[in-house]
């Protein structure tokens, strides 16, 4: 399912064969992040947010892939602080990277309208793959391994 999300953006969503829009955001840890620093491997951004029943049911899933294919997973998280996403992150036991988005630039960069919003980038830089909704296990696996492939 999918969680309708207002951003005011006229951006389009990127496609397959598109390059994405380039960022550089400061995670919940402080650290500076740019897509430009995955140049060269694959990256899984995914759109959500703490309060997104859907994004919180695939979370595990999102978790074990990232544990089992060391693929980077960039979650970025709309219209919210680094204070409501470490508190969920812990308590889900989430590690891979987090990236609030309280004002929603990133998103709106991106067109998102709902989420979660998945966007797979391949080693090449190019969207290889885009999702709107929650993704089962099976169909997250499908797409990483075309992603390496």
């Amino acid at each position: 399912s999918v969680s309708e999300v207002d951003v005011d953006t006229t951006a389009a969503a990127p496609l397959a064969g598109d390059i994405p829009p380039a960022f550089t955001a400061v995670d919940v840890d402080g650290e500076t992040v740019s897509l430009a620093d995955y140049e060269g491997e694959p990256v899984w951004l995914l759109f959500a947010a703490t309060w997104c029943t859907s994004c919180r049911s695939e979370a595990p899933d999102v978790q074990a892939a990232y544990e089992a294919t060391g693929i980077p997973v960039l979650t970025v998280y709309l219209g919210e602080d680094t204070p409501a996403i470490t508190s969920y992150a812990d308590m889900a036991g989430l590690t891979f990277t987090h990236i609030p988005d309280p004002n929603n630039e990133i998103a709106a960069a991106y067109g998102v309208m709902g989420i979660p919003a998945h966007i797979f980038i391949g080693a090449d830089g190019v969207v290889r793959e885009t999702a709107v909704g929650s993704l089962s296990p099976g169909r997250i696996d499908q797409i990483l391994s075309a992603l390496v492939g």
